[in-house]
């Protein structure tokens, strides 16, 4: 008996539930061939987030690593020393 054709994968479909005050989607179902999600927000406060949310808490410390020195430069080779000028010949008398 030979084996049955091979049914091809299903389409992912998605499913979102946005609310129109927000711009946000509130439910999101997604099926395809890796089964089945869904997110629901549950929790949502319209407006702007309170200012402490963006407060550094008291007792707080940052400890930054001091960087690494970086390697000093080699120092340049000295310059030669220009040559003396030839001397100027002398200039019989008149």
């Amino acid at each position: 008996m030979p084996a049955a054709p091979k049914l091809p994968p299903m389409p992912t479909t998605a499913e979102v539930w946005t609310s129109p005050k927000l711009q946000l989607p509130m439910a999101t179902k997604m099926t395809g061939s890796f089964g089945q999600t869904t997110q629901v927000c549950q929790r949502v406060i319209p407006g702007e987030p309170h200012p402490s949310a963006f407060q550094i808490p008291p007792g707080y410390k940052v400890i930054m690593p001091t960087p690494p020195k970086p390697p000093a430069l080699p120092k340049a080779p000295a310059l030669p020393k220009p040559p003396a000028p030839p001397a100027l010949p002398k200039l019989p008398k008149l």
